[in-house]
């Protein structure tokens, strides 16, 4: 493989870590999701989704259901990188 293509898949797999876990911040998503499950919820479901794709180890979601409501996109992003 070379060094484009090792860079190609390393650049489209960050850039689904950040689709994957910016997702449950966006208002649109916010707006229809969280009618039916609570923040929390749709983060793990975020963070499995990145593990069952092979993009992040597997490895519990560092967010407690007390911090959900306080982390931030950036700081998500950051714990699955």
């Amino acid at each position: 493989m070379d060094v484009f293509q090792r860079n190609g898949t390393r650049v489209a797999a960050d850039d689904a870590i950040i689709d994957r876990c910016v997702q449950p911040f966006v208002k649109a998503f916010q707006d229809d999701y969280l009618k039916c499950i609570t923040i929390h919820e749709a983060l793990q479901r975020a963070w499995l989704k990145l593990q069952i794709r092979g993009k992040i180890r597997r490895q519990p979601m560092p967010v407690s259901e007390q911090d959900a409501n306080l982390v931030t996109s950036a700081e998500f992003v950051n714990f699955a990188r």
